[in-house]
């Protein structure tokens, strides 16, 4: 069960009703085990979420908070790297190009022209097909990070609104807060 105390003085002291029941079970002097997780303020939660909600109404086009989230999280090294795998299709697509191209070259005099339009149609299918990297952001919920994980990342959460939208955000978003 999952219960909810806050420091007072040298005890902990429960917060809800929940808690308060479970609290009246224990007796003087007997021991629980409890995790500490702290959560994260969510005055600070809802001051970045208005912070995100406000930059994409300035965007032009204008974006949600979601998709600026995404992108602050991604600038501030918030991310999981994947590796989107070589497409075989385009692979394939690209070699068939190239053994075209090569055949209108020994064969077509005067084809030098559509041989490197060709070309090129297969050099991008060829870097089409190769893998890339993909960021994806890590989550934020607050089951994911608590207090004092939030606290390491806004610094740099922070720095990548500063550079990528500017100082008012900030600004805004403290008087809001």
């Amino acid at each position: 069960m999952k219960i909810w105390l806050a420091k007072k003085g040298r005890g902990f002291l429960p917060t809800d009703e929940d808690s308060e029941r479970v609290h009246a079970r224990f007796g003087d002097g007997e021991c629980a085990e409890f995790e500490v997780v702290r959560p994260r303020s969510l005055q600070w939660h809802r001051m970045y979420f208005g912070i995100c909600r406000e930059i994409g109404k300035n965007q032009e086009p204008m974006r949600d908070e979601g998709s600026i989230d995404a992108e602050l999280r991604v600038r501030a090294g918030h991310f999981d790297v994947l590796i989107v795998g070589k497409d075989d299709g385009l692979e394939k697509l690209a070699r068939a190009v190239d053994t075209v191209v090569t055949t209108i070259r020994a064969n077509l005099l005067g084809a030098e022209r559509l041989a490197k339009v060709l070309d090129a149609i297969a050099m991008a299918l060829h870097e089409r097909a190769e893998k890339n990297e993909v960021r994806v952001p890590k989550r934020i919920a607050f089951a994911k990070l608590d207090a004092d994980q939030w606290a390491d990342l806004w610094p740099s959460l922070e720095l990548a609104i500063r550079e990528t939208f500017g100082e008012t955000y900030i600004e805004h978003g403290r008087m809001a807060g």
